[in-house]
């Protein structure tokens, strides 16, 4: 999508704040390159961890991985789905997504564009009128998915941080 949006912006080359949602588990080296791609292209960056208590992996070990990955490059925020309670669905419809729209919109006012690499992103942007910037959709540079990784943590191992992969070791999915 591209929308010519004045942003505001500490400096005139780059958007002032960007926006990463996703799970996370675990975070990949797919997920790392797409933090990084944002970080280049916006002066602040913030991480929306989205948890949920089913989840396979907290938060808090989640957020434990971005803080040692990036450091203060970044911020991250969890969405826990247990104090804001939006609707989890299997599949985008209107009523979810009004519901993320608002949600979003309220919680993360200061978000200039959104940085991802799924075709959600372009219908989250447009309902908050700011860009979205795409990344790698076809996840040609790193075809992995959490899902897969959590299911066969060592054969992915390659996909991985070290750290990541050192706590994965540990858990039992």
């Amino acid at each position: 999508m591209s929308v010519n949006l004045k942003i505001k912006s500490l400096s005139s080359e780059k958007p002032c704040c960007g926006l990463v949602i996703g799970k996370f588990m675990p975070l990949h080296l797919g997920h790392v390159a797409l933090i990084r791609f944002a970080l280049e292209r916006c002066e602040i960056l913030t991480v929306a961890v989205i948890s949920k208590p089913s989840d396979p992996i907290s938060k808090e070990i989640r957020c434990k991985w971005f803080e040692k990955l990036f450091g203060a490059s970044l911020s991250v925020r969890v969405v826990d789905l247990r104090e804001v309670h939006l609707p989890v669905t299997g599949e985008h419809t209107p009523e979810a997504e009004a519901a993320w729209t608002r949600y979003f919109a309220e919680e993360f006012s200061e978000t200039d564009i959104l940085f991802s690499s799924e075709s959600y992103g372009d219908i989250l942007a447009s309902a908050l009128g700011i860009p979205h910037c795409l990344y790698d959709p076809n996840r040609d540079s790193h075809p992995i998915s959490g899902a897969q990784i959590r299911k066969h943590p060592e054969a992915f191992r390659h996909y991985l941080p070290e750290l990541v992969y050192e706590d994965l070791k540990r858990m039992r999915f």
